[in-house]
């Protein structure tokens, strides 16, 4: 007996959703490059690019934290239904909306830190120790971007999932 919970459509992502996406593809082509160049100069004992490991660490930050809103907005990210499958029928509907206030006090609780973070590594004009003395701030506003992004599409889909409960209103039907 195969049991299975009805998921909310996926939402059309925005421009901005689709344009972190883009540049968390090209971070991983870039990683690519990256790592490539790095065992070259070990292999041939060159130095062809100066704090590898810094820039290859920023660059993963970007590929991870970025498509998050993308992911969000079409609903793809990985489902367990071990339990949600087993709840009565009455309950499976509130699944969504209780998923993205989980998912807002944990995004916004990581997103109020990293902007704090952001605040100070742009405030205090820290650098990372290395070759290039790179301004910390530049991956602190990355990050801080995914996560506020993340924050919005969630909250977007709560409004939208709160709206589908049963015995809630059709949009159409509220205008009247």
């Amino acid at each position: 007996m195969a049991l299975t919970v009805e998921q909310p459509p996926a939402a059309r992502p925005s421009r901005l959703e689709r344009l972190l996406l883009g540049v968390a593809v090209a971070g991983i082509v870039g990683l690519g490059v990256l790592v490539t160049l790095t065992v070259l100069s070990r292999a041939f004992r060159v130095v062809l690019l100066y704090d590898a490991v810094l820039l290859v660490q920023e660059l993963m930050v970007a590929v991870i934290v970025l498509p998050l809103a993308y992911i969000t907005a079409t609903r793809t990210h990985i489902v367990v239904e071990v339990l949600s499958s087993r709840l009565p029928a009455r309950v499976q509907p509130w699944l969504a909306p209780l998923a993205a206030v989980a998912g807002l006090i944990f995004f916004g609780a990581l997103a109020w830190a990293a902007l704090g973070d952001l605040a100070r590594a742009w405030q205090g004009a820290t650098y990372y120790e290395g070759d290039l003395a790179l301004p910390e701030w530049p991956g602190r506003a990355v990050y801080a971007l995914g996560l506020a992004m993340v924050v919005w599409r969630l909250l977007l889909q709560l409004l939208t999932d709160l709206r589908r409960l049963p015995g809630v209103p059709a949009a159409s039907s509220r205008a009247a």
